[in-house]
């Protein structure tokens, strides 16, 4: 799927959303939802889809520090007209252990969905 629209973000983010539950490969899954990243920010669309994907692949490795990093990005990316992409999500943000992101970026997280 890939090689047909190497520019798109879509295909990586959708391999990167199987890999932890189907494969049980997490690591492999933000391999490629970092490339993901990069080629979303390139083309401005599904910015926000590639980092809420980084979440989930984050919270289920328990990768909490670059979690809150990615918690601010997402809460930092504004959508410009004419751009696509997905609604705010919070599943990732809902399931997050007591204490696992520092008060601050809890409550900016918070901010932002609100």
């Amino acid at each position: 799927m890939g090689a047909m629209e190497p520019a798109e973000p879509i295909p990586l983010i959708s391999l990167a959303e199987q890999r932890p539950y189907h494969e049980d490969n997490p690591e492999q899954a933000l391999e490629d939802v970092n490339r993901a990243i990069v080629l979303a920010e390139a083309s401005g669309n599904f910015r926000r889809h590639a980092l809420n994907t980084r979440a989930r692949i984050l919270r289920k490795l328990e990768d909490y520090e670059a979690l809150e990093k990615c918690l601010i990005a997402i809460t930092e990316t504004k959508l410009i007209a004419g751009q696509l992409d997905i609604g705010r999500e919070r599943d990732f943000f809902d399931r997050l252990p007591q204490g696992a992101i520092s008060h601050e970026t809890r409550n900016l997280f918070l901010e932002y969905l609100a």
